[in-house]
């Protein structure tokens, strides 16, 4: 569920965060999920390893370290890019269910279908089409009649400065992959994921993170 993982990201990376600082020297911190999106899982993980770092000036660095696992059980590598879905703003051309003209409409991200019809008016027809260039998509129109856009992004500079996510928080710059060859980055592939058709069960992300002891005092 996409949707569902851009809205509970925040509050994730601010849990992530806190139970980071409460980790004592030398601990170790488990962060798993039972869900495969990356909004919740290896965002989640570089966005709360940049925030407790800067914060702490990496004096006491957490960092992540290999996912112990089990001969038995099958896991992938966590993940190193993907892509941040928006439903920005939307032009919609007459002919889709107007009479007349063209008319432009901001729809709220991730907003319900229902929601979207509802105050469209629209009652039936509909429009399908993929888009694709520069890394982004754009999907227009579903099943049920409504005509929506909604748009993915690999990077943060590529979202429009005009997009309604930047100003509401919606869309937030920890949503997307760090830059690649950047250590968190690197570090992500030590992240696990199990994968339902590996183990015929269900799907699950796990992350090991690891505070480093205490300096031992020196000798007087």
């Amino acid at each position: 569920d996409w949707e569902g993982g851009a809205r509970l990201h925040g509050v994730q990376v601010d849990i992530l965060v806190r139970a980071m600082q409460l980790l004592a020297p030398g601990g170790r911190l488990v962060y798993s999920t039972c869900s495969l999106n990356p909004l919740e899982d290896e965002a989640v993980v570089a966005g709360a390893l940049r925030e407790y770092n800067d914060k702490n000036g990496h004096k006491d660095g957490i960092s992540l370290i290999e996912t112990p696992t089990l001969p038995s059980v099958r896991t992938a590598e966590g993940l190193k890019e993907w892509m941040v879905p928006f439903h920005a703003q939307s032009e919609i051309e007459g002919g889709r269910g107007e009479t007349h003209g063209a008319n432009t409409e901001i729809v709220k991200p991730f907003q319900k279908q229902s929601e979207i019809e509802a105050r469209r008016g629209e009652t039936a027809g509909g429009n399908s089409e993929m888009e694709a260039g520069n890394g982004r998509g754009a999907a227009n129109g579903d099943s049920d009649g409504a005509n929506t856009e909604l748009e993915w992004y690999r990077k943060w500079s590529e979202v429009p400065l005009g997009t309604s996510g930047r100003s509401t928080g919606d869309l937030k710059p920890s949503m997307f992959a760090p830059e690649l060859g950047s250590g968190i980055s690197e570090s992500l592939s030590r992240c696990r994921r199990l994968l339902p058709h590996h183990n015929n069960g269900g799907g699950f992300f796990v992350a090991v993170f690891e505070k480093p002891p205490s300096p031992s005092p020196s000798p007087s």
